[in-house]
């Protein structure tokens, strides 16, 4: 199935075509992500609760804050945090009030590491996938891909 700007309107276009063109852009978008992490020892899910544990800041969050934002299972969000912790990656802190309670956090020796990788991820995929489209569609794809998250609200909300 090879399909051209035109071939792909939504007049035009069969709702299992577009659910085949969805599959192989996730997986190619993964597999390239793959192998651009892999170099940094990172699987892309690690990758992902790395960032968001960095955004977090130096306070941390929970692992089961962390789990909502992925939408996964708490077991498996332990198990990601547990090998990023012996990777040295990140590190469990005291929560402010709850002093039972552990925050995850990035390790402080490593915050720029993710500043690093994070370049690398981009100017990679930049030089990869992200040339076969303009800035424009793929910040139109990024709000499509916000929106059909449940992450941004469509025009008509």
């Amino acid at each position: 199935m090879n399909f051209s700007a035109k071939e792909t309107s939504l007049s035009t276009i069969y709702t299992y075509q577009a659910s085949i063109l969805h599959a192989k852009a996730y997986r190619n978008l993964k597999l390239i992500k793959h192998h651009i992490l892999i170099a940094h020892g990172l699987t892309v899910m690690q990758w992902s609760v790395l960032g968001i544990v960095n955004d977090a800041g130096a306070g941390g969050m929970r692992t089961s804050d962390i789990a909502k934002e992925l939408d996964t299972t708490l077991a498996f969000v332990t198990t990601t945090v547990n090998f990023l912790e012996a990777k040295g990656f990140v590190t469990r802190v005291a929560h402010g009030s709850d002093k039972r309670a552990k925050m995850i956090a990035v390790a402080p020796e490593h915050i720029g590491l993710i500043d690093t990788i994070e370049q690398d991820v981009r100017r990679q995929l930049r030089e990869s996938i992200y040339s076969r489209v303009s800035r424009d569609d793929l910040e139109t794809f990024m709000r499509v891909l916000a929106a059909f998250s449940g992450e941004q609200k469509s025009k008509d909300d």
